[in-house]
């Protein structure tokens, strides 16, 4: 008789959607089918925010800002131990879904989407400070004097 394989829980982030669970027997398998082109960093501790690695180059859709960058596209959060992804704990799936909530970033990410147009141009800026602009509510004025200051294009 086949041993049945424990589900795992990760978190997976959409643009312009609220974080959720998803219960997956292979995390791997998973995420490749999820997010596409892998890469990832560890947040904090045994947790790893797994990306689209081409993102930006395939204009995928803006997502959230993370300090000095803007993801682009679908990303999950899983656990780590070892060499292997993992499941999260109810705990850390409760603190990430805060912490990645869409109204957080929601008026940034409307400001890419109408001065950016497409993902790719990020390529060409300066992301440092960004992350600091998502907590900052100003008015659309104030907001374009922020913009000029955070994201010169290089020459």
């Amino acid at each position: 008789m086949e041993e049945e394989k424990t589900k795992s829980k990760i978190l997976i982030v959409e643009p312009s959607k609220e974080p959720y669970t998803k219960s997956v027997q292979d995390i791997e398998q998973a995420l490749i089918e999820t997010v596409g082109e892998l890469a990832y960093f560890t947040l904090k501790g045994r947790i790893d925010l797994v990306y689209n690695a081409e993102g930006k180059l395939n204009n995928l859709p803006f997502n959230r800002v993370i300090e000095d960058d803007v993801l682009c596209g679908t990303f999950a959060i899983v656990g780590h131990f070892g060499d292997d992804w993992c499941s999260l704990t109810s705990k850390q799936i409760r603190f990430y879904k805060k912490l990645f909530q869409k109204r957080k970033d929601e008026g940034l990410i409307q400001f890419l989407n109408q001065e950016m147009k497409y993902s790719s141009n990020l390529l060409r800026c300066r992301l440092k400070g960004i992350g600091k602009l998502k907590n900052i509510i100003v008015s659309d004025r104030k907001f374009s004097k922020y913009y000029k200051k955070y994201y010169k294009e290089r020459r």
